[in-house]
């Protein structure tokens, strides 16, 4: 038996039953697709965290790595590269006030705290100045000259929270001693 297939294309309308397979097709696809992503989301953790929770991992452990220069990064522990750093960074900001002409119209012997942000590049800016005795005002140009100081500090490597393993900000308070004579 020979077949005409003109006649049988005229007689069978093969292009509405493709189409009518593709569109079965796809949607047993996205079905599926959806069937599969419902599931998966049984395998993400969605509970809630508490505030205290979140501030509780957040706080500074003594796991934690600080700020550091290289030269203290040869230090084994934690507590020996706290202090290279603190004696690096004192050495430094002395020298840098050392540099600076101070004049005072009165006799000075008194404390201030600066406290300072490295932020999570390692870099130095002044976050504020804690001066009760008002040392900043017998002295014309302290706190601009301790502002240059720190942000002329050389970048330090930043602090890592090590239970996320993110640098991050952190800040800290150093006194500092300022004793001038009266000037004549």
């Amino acid at each position: 038996m020979i077949y005409n297939l003109s006649l049988l294309l005229k007689k069978c309308n093969f292009k509405s039953i493709i189409l009518k397979m593709s569109y079965k097709f796809s949607l047993l696809m996205l079905f599926c697709s959806l069937t599969i992503n419902f599931q998966a989301c049984n395998f993400i953790d969605l509970r809630q965290v508490s505030q205290n929770e979140i501030k509780k991992a957040s706080e500074w452990s003594k796991t934690d790595q600080i700020p550091s220069y290289n030269e203290c990064e040869k230090f084994k522990t934690l507590e020996d590269q706290k202090k290279c750093f603190q004696e690096t960074l004192v050495d430094l900001i002395y020298s840098g006030l050392t540099n600076k002409e101070l004049k005072s119209e009165e006799e000075v012997s008194s404390e201030l705290t600066i406290q300072i942000k490295i932020n999570e590049n390692g870099n130095f800016s002044l976050d504020s100045v804690v001066d009760p005795n008002n040392i900043i005002g017998k002295i014309p140009n302290l706190k601009k000259y301790i502002n240059q100081t720190i942000q002329n500090l050389p970048d330090a490597m930043p602090a890592i929270k090590t239970n996320v393993g993110l640098f991050v900000n952190v800040k800290f308070s150093l006194p500092i001693k300022i004793i001038s004579n009266k000037l004549r």
